[in-house]
């Protein structure tokens, strides 16, 4: 970050040799010496939220007087520049004093690190000047109490650091001692749930009978999982379609259908997922079926993370479904506890899984899951149920914090949220939804930040707002990292207005990405058939010139001009009709689609997509 100065005063009589050196911005804290004369630049101390650092200008001429562009005169005001850092390090250090919470320690560690970088500058600046005059007493004596702020500033980073991680450490440990209570009950119902719960499914489907001493106690033991559910399970069991074994062999000899749906529980230590109970259920499956021979479908239903179907199935059963005696789907379950009936009844989305992603072989799971689906490979069925838990926990996180914002400013934050989803347009639809170009434009990121600093200002801790904009730039890092990976130097762009149809460059990331590549060294060139650089106005104007001065250079008219020029074509936007791209498409060309044209992959030349 550049540090905005002052110019220096008009009446100061400093050398040219100083004042060419200094020009329009301060830059780091130091101190210039020329013919007798000596400046030191300062920075203000640092206010919280503050982005930009003031200069704090010092000079003393050959003469030995000494003037300054703040309050005060001569080695007054330095001392007084001293005073302010001390002074505000006891606030922090009285804040660090009385923070009880991760959220306060937080606090003072974000108002901490600024004036820590800011006080090192200072103590390497008064050193540098203690050593263009060392015959200058009171230059040794400012010298050392900027070391002495210097110190106390890392002593008091430290002092937070150790309180946070003492505070982080004592809550871990109470939720490790909640989670080793969860864990020891789930590993209960998962013994009874590991071979039970997929026997008492296919029970009902095949209409088996094999006794067991739990049979009686079946009404009983899910009676406390699910209303309603119970009151099937009874009647199924007492109508004898509906029984239950602990025997894996004497189960899975009399039926077609095996479905895992044993518990996959976090580890308490590490937050793994745990796969020893659908380990040990695929293990005796797999036993019994390389024992009997008999050809048999297997239906995954337990939450696992992308790439467990396939590790389970090279390790388990990769011998039996190269014979084809075993046919493998995998199914995620999106049944809510409590009204888990009424979700089988009335699903929100079925989704199968297959392994290469195309329609089942045979018609067993189609019939088992009774609706039309959404097809597949293993590992997309799997993301599907992170991402839609995931996309769960967003929703909840996001309402809340509008909530804490809401109750801190004596808002209704139940009534805010009713009319945030009361857009059925774009709040609550698929826009915004797709994988793509890093959001931008005049409102995105301007308003995030705003609600982010006034939040900040009013002492709210509202984590996820607080990484919205760290997450779109880890996004456009990917992005330029796609291309650099390339190993390309001539590149072509498709699209540069931050939205199709439309020139505005304000926050656009495909200015960013030509910026960045620009600086880099890459010879790039633009086409965009929406830009008129004769009719930008106004902030429009200001930010491309501000940006990228040199625009007009790299703007073409004619996309076949860029496409001939471009060994790697990154398109944004659907801006050149597609049968004109495959006129000049060229086989050893590479493309990387950022946002979905997917028709672009039929096209002569090496695709990729930025998230697909």
């Amino acid at each position: 970050m550049k540090t905005e100065i002052n110019l220096l005063p008009k009446l100061w009589l400093v050398p040219e040799s100083i004042s060419s050196r200094l020009g329009r911005e301060a830059g780091p804290q130091r101190a210039m010496f020329e013919e007798g004369h000596l400046l030191i630049i300062l920075h203000q101390i640092p206010k919280p939220d503050e982005h930009q650092r003031k200069a704090a200008l010092f000079w003393r001429n050959p003469e030995g007087e000494w003037k300054t562009n703040l309050q005060g005169t001569g080695l007054n005001a330095l001392n007084e520049h001293l005073r302010v850092f001390d002074a505000r390090l006891t606030q922090l250090e009285d804040a660090e004093n009385r923070a009880n919470t991760a959220t306060e320690y937080h606090a003072v560690l974000e108002e901490m690190a600024p004036v820590l970088r800011t006080s090192r500058g200072l103590h390497r600046a008064m050193q540098q000047a203690r050593e263009f005059l060392k015959s200058e007493r009171e230059l040794i004596n400012l010298r050392d109490q900027s070391a002495g702020i210097e110190r106390t500033a890392e002593l008091l980073l430290q002092d937070a650091q150790f309180g946070l991680n003492f505070t982080v450490a004592r809550q871990a440990e109470a939720q490790a001692a909640t989670a080793r209570q969860m864990a020891a009950t789930a590993h209960r119902l998962n013994l009874l749930a590991a071979l039970f719960l997929p026997l008492t499914a296919l029970a009902s489907i095949f209409g088996m009978e094999v006794h067991s001493p739990v049979s009686d106690s079946l009404s009983n033991f899910w009676l406390i999982l699910c209303a309603e559910l119970d009151g099937l399970l009874s009647r199924a069991h007492g109508a004898g379609r509906l029984s239950a074994t602990l025997v894996t062999e004497e189960a899975v000899q009399v039926t077609a259908v095996s479905i895992i749906c044993v518990g996959t529980p976090a580890q308490a230590a590490t937050g793994r997922l745990n796969l020893a109970f659908v380990n040990k259920v695929c293990e005796q499956i797999s036993a019994t079926l390389q024992e009997s021979k008999k050809p048999h479908v297997i239906l995954f239903r337990s939450t696992l993370l992308p790439g467990s179907t396939r590790s389970l199935v090279r390790e388990f059963f990769q011998d039996l479904c190269a014979a084809g005696q075993v046919r493998i789907y995998y199914c995620p379950e999106f049944l809510r506890e409590g009204t888990a009936v009424h979700d089988f009844r009335d699903p929100s989305l079925i989704v199968l899984g297959t392994h290469d992603g195309q329609a089942p072989e045979s018609h067993e799971a189609q019939e088992l899951i009774h609706g039309s689906f959404q097809l597949l490979s293993w590992e997309g069925a799997e993301m599907i149920k992170y991402a839609c838990n995931y996309l769960h926990a967003l929703k909840v996180g996001y309402a809340n914090e509008i909530g804490r914002l809401c109750k801190h400013l004596g808002e209704d934050g139940a009534q805010v949220m009713e009319v945030v989803c009361s857009d059925t347009r774009l709040n609550i639809s698929s826009h915004y939804m797709k994988p793509g170009t890093p959001f931008g434009g005049s409102c995105l990121p301007k308003d995030v930040s705003a609600l982010l600093s006034m939040a900040r200002q009013e002492g709210l801790s509202l984590p996820l707002l607080d990484h919205t904009l760290i997450s779109n730039a880890a996004h456009l890092d990917l992005l330029l990292n796609l291309i650099v990976s390339k190993n390309l130097r001539r590149i072509g762009i498709l699209g540069l207005a931050f939205k199709a149809d439309t020139d505005d460059l304000r926050g656009s990331a495909m200015v960013a990405v030509a910026e960045t590549l620009i600086g880099r060294g890459y010879e790039v060139q633009i086409y965009d058939p929406g830009l008129n650089l004769s009719r930008l106005i106004g902030a429009n104007a200001e930010e491309m010139n501000r940006r990228m001065p040199h625009l007009a250079s790299l703007l073409k008219a004619d996309v076949a001009e860029v496409m001939a020029h471009a060994e790697l074509l990154v398109i944004s936007q659907k801006c050149v009709p597609l049968d004109a791209l495959g006129l000049h498409a060229k086989a050893s060309q590479q493309v990387i689609d950022v946002n979905g044209w997917r028709e672009l992959e039929g096209l002569a030349w090496c695709y990729e997509g930025l998230c697909w």
